[in-house]
């Protein structure tokens, strides 16, 4: 095309200096079609630049296609094969005048330091969690379980598993947003259990539907005569294989939202009567009932629960209890997230237990890094109890997790 170009100028030029009335036509029609040809290469040569331009691209999407084929493959490769990663965390808590046995306390805590062990094997999963609690004075198995995953429908479970309720399968401090969890987690429903589980999860156009069916070990009661988790306050007791445990619990989401969902959740075990370590007459039915909603939109989330257990029997005084909590969090743009929750709860709904009060709680959690976080909260505690005065603790939790 260059030199077509030049010919045609150089040509041009000369025309211009030629006065010959025959030879001039001849020439200037030569210089038309000569121009016509130069036209057509440079309509040629752009239609070539965007061939190549687009079969640049073809060739960047197609390589980008090979990389995420090669991961998939290997993906597929280590479903087959054993794969086994060991991870963790560990989180310090800070208290400013905690109250503890009626006194006001500045303490230092190592809340937790713990270890996850996961492998995998074809369509079979491992997972166990070991933790050591407030300095390493408490060791315990919160989970070791083994499954069978058939696919997204149905799954098998059989080990230790934690019981499906929200805080408990949320209580790890880099992914629980506040430091202390509301008052019915892992008191008024049962935090574990060891035994069997089938879950699975259906997607539909407007809505997702979850599943989960567990069975496993009693738990047995405490040496008190109406023996609840509310009354001790203090977990979830000794395993029992004597009764036995069985809970369900669908969720449902609505894929409409940022986030929409609604959970329902019955637990039921049978427990003995027991008086200084000796098994009374009769075991009583206890039973927990709870609905759970979470509503997100954009940097807001909203969370909700409403727990009630009862314990009926014939031969001693039966009770009920109740927990409930509300919770209002935003997040920025700089990994800042504030939030506010109100909660209460009623721990014997026949008399004034030492355990009846409400609480707030004001917090702000910082995620430094995924992996690394600061968390800051203030609580103002109100107890039920006559003559008990109200009263404010201020928290920091620093995690750590690898």
């Amino acid at each position: 095309l260059w030199q077509t170009q030049t010919f045609a100028t150089s040509l041009q030029e000369q025309i211009q200096g030629i006065d010959d009335p025959k030879l001039k036509p001849i020439l200037q029609q030569l210089l038309g079609i000569i121009q016509k040809q130069n036209q057509t290469i440079k309509i040629q040569n752009q239609e070539i630049s965007k061939l190549k331009s687009f079969n640049q691209i073809k060739l960047e999407n197609l390589n980008s296609d090979i990389l995420i084929q090669s991961d998939e493959l290997e993906d597929l490769h280590n479903k087959k094969r054993l794969s086994l990663s060991i991870k963790g965390y560990t989180n310090t808590d800070f208290v400013f005048k905690q109250k503890v046995n009626n006194q006001r306390i500045d303490s230092f805590n190592q809340t937790e330091t713990t270890l996850f062990l996961m492998a995998n094997k074809n369509k079979f999963r491992f997972f166990s969690e070991v933790e050591w609690s407030h300095s390493g004075t408490e060791v315990s198995q919160e989970r070791s379980w083994i499954e069978y995953q058939k696919n997204d429908a149905l799954n098998f479970r059989l080990g230790q598993s934690l019981v499906p309720s929200f805080w408990n399968l949320n209580h790890y401090p880099h992914v629980a947003l506040t430091i202390n969890k509301p008052y019915g987690t892992g008191k008024l429903l049962p935090f574990n259990y060891i035994g069997g589980q089938i879950s699975g999860k259906k997607e539909y156009k407007n809505s997702n539907f979850e599943y989960t069916f567990y069975m496993g070990n009693g738990i047995d009661s405490k040496d008190t005569l109406t023996p609840t988790f509310a009354d001790e306050l203090d977990g979830t007791g000794t395993d029992k294989n004597s009764s036995k445990a069985f809970g369900q619990k669908v969720k449902l989401s609505f894929p409409k939202f940022d986030r929409f969902d609604l959970s329902f959740h019955h637990y039921k075990d049978s427990r003995d009567f027991n008086y200084l370590g000796q098994t009374l007459l009769h075991r009583g039915d206890y039973q927990v009932f709870q609905s759970e909603a979470r509503l997100s939109d954009k940097r807001w989330d909203f969370l909700f629960s409403l727990t009630q257990s009862k314990l009926k029997s014939k031969n001693l005084i039966s009770n009920k209890q109740y927990s409930s909590y509300y919770q209002l969090s935003y997040q920025d743009s700089n990994d800042f997230s504030y939030y506010f929750r109100y909660e209460e709860i009623d721990a014997n709904s026949n008399v004034i237990s030492p355990f009846d009060q409400s609480r707030n709680l004001v917090g702000l959690n910082y995620r430094y890094k995924p992996y690394v976080g600061l968390k800051l909260e203030y609580l103002t505690i109100d107890p039920k109890v006559f003559n008990s005065e109200t009263y404010s603790e201020l928290w920091t939790s620093f995690y750590f997790v690898f």
